[in-house]
């Protein structure tokens, strides 16, 4: 290893660890509410697939390395997240300090390698922010909304099945009895969830810009299709089998078939997406010179 490369690493590893000793209560703040909620359960995934994304794009380091303009912006992402920390210090909104952290990474990595570095590791650095959770006023206001979606579009799903089924407020009666589409049911955890799923697909597949864009907007609609199935599948089996076989078997069943779901109709809309708008490969054109003229050769009447 030489010299550079070897100060490269040292320096590396110094700004690293003192990230992580400035921003130690941050990160354990994270990892316990990681440990602690379900809807946030996959945030011990985020920071390594970040990571990977980061080894996926190394090619691109050697071009960062070579030229490292607009370091600029790296110092001015550093003063950003500091002042984000002391908004996030002094009006008591823990949340913005994991924004501060990811800001802070950012102008590190600015700072050390430019633009060209900071179009490196873009990918990686905006999959972080799928690791904070989401503030409490706004799950709140989300959870009502989906509840409520989910009862009444599980319920036309059952009645279109020709069971009887009526929806009122966030319960739907059934012959059989009644199912509670109650806070864990609405769907939070599966949006959530998916919305960072649907990106790192959108990160290692292929296609055209718009193509991933359809795939990122769509998960939304996918996540609630998913939960749909889950309660209108435990309707089913209450009204099918038994009230006590739906609660206590299947539902728990429905919820781990969630994710599985979601994931095939996402590579169904990309299958469809591919078929409706395949990709046409235009071969470059080759000019060929047109032949040279051949001059007329005259000819003399012998005499």
């Amino acid at each position: 290893m030489s010299a550079q490369r070897k100060a490269i690493v040292l320096a590396s590893a110094v700004v690293g660890l003192s990230i992580v000793t400035c921003y130690f209560q941050v990160l354990a703040h994270l990892a316990y509410r990681w440990s602690h909620e379900e809807d946030y359960s996959h945030g011990f995934l985020v920071p390594l697939f970040s990571g990977w994304l980061l080894w996926k794009r190394r090619e691109m380091l050697a071009m960062a390395n070579a030229s490292s303009s607009g370091r600029w912006i790296g110092l001015a992402l550093i003063a950003l997240s500091a002042f984000i920390r002391w908004a996030a210090l002094n009006f008591g909104f823990a949340l913005l300090e994991p924004v501060a952290l990811v800001v802070c990474l950012a102008g590190v990595t600015g700072t050390i390698g430019g633009w060209r570095m900071l179009h490196w590791s873009w990918p990686a650095l905006l999959f972080l922010f799928f690791m904070i959770p989401l503030p409490g006023f706004l799950a709140s206001r989300m959870s009502g909304p989906l509840q409520r979606m989910a009862t009444l579009s599980s319920t036309y799903v059952l009645q279109t099945l020709g069971v009887h089924a009526v929806a009122s407020g966030n319960v739907i009666w059934l012959s059989q009895g009644q199912i509670g589409v109650v806070e864990a049911c609405s769907g939070l955890r599966m949006l959530v969830m998916f919305a960072a799923v649907t990106v790192a697909a959108a990160f290692i597949l292929g296609g055209s810009r718009w193509e991933r864009a359809i795939i990122v907007i769509s998960s939304p609609a996918i996540a609630i299709a998913s939960n749909v199935f889950r309660i209108t599948a435990t309707g089913l089996a209450q009204e099918l089998i038994s009230p006590d076989f739906a609660h206590k078997i299947f539902h728990d069943f429905a919820g781990w078939i969630m994710m599985p779901l979601a994931i095939g109709l996402l590579a169904l809309e990309r299958y469809l997406l591919a078929k409706l708008f395949p990709t046409v490969k235009v071969e470059p054109r080759i000019r060929v010179a047109p032949p040279a003229l051949k001059r007329p050769v005259a000819v003399r009447n012998a005499r």
